[in-house]
């Protein structure tokens, strides 16, 4: 059972889980949408091609705090995603 997070409406990339108390927030790509929010947890899909990487994690790590998790997945491109996969990155 879940009802959108917006007093009973439908919400196209929101959805609250009532037993568990959770919800679920999708958010566009880009570092602007992280911020003002919390999280334990979030995910990027095709990390490989979006155009702000490094400013969106940056802006991710305050979201998610000491206890937060990221997940990044993504198809094969070279990439800052390919250079944190293959250990190549130089914070």
């Amino acid at each position: 059972n879940w009802q959108p997070l917006s007093s009973g409406k439908k919400s196209f990339c929101s959805m609250k889980f009532q037993r568990s108390r959770s919800s679920l927030l999708g958010i566009p790509e880009g570092p602007d949408h992280y911020r003002g929010n919390t999280a334990t947890g979030a995910m990027m899909d095709e990390v490989a091609f979006h155009d702000y990487v490094e400013k969106s994690l940056a802006a991710a790590d305050p979201a998610l705090g000491r206890i937060g998790r990221l997940t990044m997945l993504s198809s094969a491109a070279p990439s800052l995603f390919s250079e944190i996969v293959f250990d190549k990155f130089k914070a």
